[in-house]
């Protein structure tokens, strides 16, 4: 079934009325906006915030696309233009038999399309009863994040409920539903690590780090981020380097993977002022496949930019990151941790929600 949200209307009042069934189901779904038993004097109060240029509250039915029939509601309010924030409401489908199979997830996603995309918002958010265990998960597919419990929030009857606080920004929004920009990435999930790797290979000390080793490919640049300590018992994985200077005055470094049977060789440009100061370098991170693949980057318009890859593979993860003209590579162990101003754009994989 396809949805489609059209503007509720007095018309409409009978079949929302037919709906709500109790007090405890009113409660739930209008909150104490409302009182048992619902009216049609309520829902006429309820659709006047719908009224005017610039409306408090968007009021909303939905509807199934191909046979016209009514099947839900939805609203969106507290709509403060000035700071950019609104908040999801309301949230019906009318037919039991109709829930459960995904009707709520498109509700959600089209209000939430008018109002990052329509009206601009930064902000949207929404409450749910914490025994709603279907509605959490259908709202975090949609994109939207727990950001708190209010424990003991309501009366209702001789029960006190709790309520899970939720809500999405617009860049969380715009990367969540950009991730067709990036399926070309999925067939690296199962493929080897070696396959993103750089050919060309020149390895320095950074010097800007002392406990990091840098390999420089002509494009991109691989940081080779290891525990020196451990250094000793990392002997059994698929890249061997090898350092070696010539009389000539050139440099040459060797590589080896795992089910290479002869060393690669290259050769550094002498007059480089990033000349390699090792003799002998070795790594090795274990000949796995790429379980997980996430990309973060920025959002400008409705484009999204890709600017780091991370890729975890049975040992631990690689990490590409992008900057202007160059590309960085980090090897390591533990995950790198989240930049503020990183907005997810994909995550495709074992455990990623695709």
């Amino acid at each position: 079934m396809t949805i489609q949200l059209k503007r509720f209307h007095q018309n409409d009042i009978p079949q929302l009325l037919s709906w709500i069934d109790s007090a405890a189901f009113c409660m739930q779904w209008g909150g104490p906006s409302f009182q048992w038993p619902l009216t049609k004097e309520q829902l006429q109060t309820y659709i006047k915030e719908n009224d005017g240029e610039e409306p408090e509250r968007l009021i909303f039915k939905a509807v199934d696309g191909e046979t016209g029939e009514t099947v839900g509601h939805i609203s969106l309010g507290k709509l403060d233009r000035g700071n950019k924030t609104g908040r999801i409401g309301k949230v019906l489908v009318g037919n039991p038999d109709h829930r459960g199979k995904g009707i709520a997830g498109q509700m959600v996603t089209a209000i939430c399309r008018i109002g990052f995309e329509e009206l601009s918002l930064e902000r949207i958010s929404l409450g749910v009863f914490d025994f709603n265990a279907a509605a959490v998960r259908a709202y975090e597919r949609v994109g939207f994040r727990q950001e708190g419990l209010m424990r003991s929030f309501r009366q209702v009857g001789q029960e006190r409920w709790n309520l899970i606080e939720m809500a999405m920004l617009k860049e969380d929004w715009m990367a969540k539903h950009l991730t067709h920009q990036w399926e070309g990435f999925k067939p690296f999930v199962g493929a080897s690590i070696r396959s993103i790797l750089g050919e060309r290979l020149i390895f320095q000390r950074d010097w800007g780090t002392p406990d990091q080793d840098v390999i420089l490919t002509g494009d991109p640049v691989l940081h080779w981020a290891r525990d020196r300590a451990d250094h000793a018992i990392e002997r059994e994985g698929f890249l061997r380097m090898n350092w070696y200077e010539h009389e000539s005055g050139e440099d040459e470094l060797q590589v080896q993977f795992q089910d290479t049977p002869d060393p690669l060789p290259y050769v550094t440009d002498i007059e480089s002022p990033n000349r390699i100061i090792h003799l002998v370098s070795e790594y090795s991170f274990g000949d796995g496949e790429i379980e997980q693949i996430t990309g973060y980057g920025f959002l400008e318009g409705d484009q999204g930019y890709l600017c780091t890859l991370i890729f975890k593979i049975p040992n631990g993860y690689v990490t590409i990151e992008s900057f202007p003209g160059v590309m960085e590579i980090r090897i390591g162990k533990q995950k790198p941790e989240r930049s503020l101003f990183d907005v997810l754009l994909f995550e495709w994989g074992r455990g990623a929600d695709e």
